[in-house]
Order: structure tokens, then C-alpha cells, then sequence
């Protein structure tokens, strides 16, 4: 995130073999509730990236995709409150 002045940077450890469909748009979702809730930007995209890493990180598998690999669905059901893995 850059807003003229300085640039941050929000990171969390890959997950090897993880491919949850659906991340983008539930980041952007976490995204605009923190910032319809008054959140400064910087802190309500922190707030979402430690959402969607523990959504990632809980996810579940269900069913199979036509090459037999479990579906990985994100667990939206993660509390959204502060994480140590963001």
C-alpha cells in the first residue's frame, strides 16, 4: 500500500498446497467493513489481510474437482480479531 508518502508492505507465510478459491473478493470485503466502520486504510487493510490468512489458514475441504483434489473452501466463520500470523 503506498499513499504518497510512505509504502507498507503486508505479508503472511504461504501455505504450500493451499488454493482457496474466493480470496480476493473476501479480502476486499474485510477490507470495506473495517473502512466503513471509520478504520484508517492502512490499518483496515492490515485488518483484512490477518482475516483472510486465518480464513486460509482454517479453510475446509469438500468434495472433489474432476482431477479428484479436494475442493478448499475458506473458513469464513474465523474470528476476525487480531492474529499473530499477519
Amino acid at each position: 500500500l503506498h499513499d504518497g508518502k510512505e509504502e507498507r508492505h503486508y505479508a503472511a507465510p504461504m501455505l504450500p498446497g493451499v488454493n482457496p478459491h474466493g480470496t480476493g473478493c473476501t479480502f476486499s470485503a474485510a477490507v470495506a467493513a473495517e473502512l466503513a466502520r471509520g478504520t484508517a486504510l492502512p490499518e483496515a487493510v492490515a485488518a483484512g489481510k490477518r482475516y483472510i490468512t486465518r480464513a486460509i489458514g482454517a479453510r475446509f475441504l469438500y468434495g472433489r474437482d474432476g482431477a479428484g483434489q479436494p475442493y478448499q473452501l475458506l473458513n469464513h466463520f474465523v474470528s476476525p480479531g487480531e492474529s499473530d500470523s499477519a
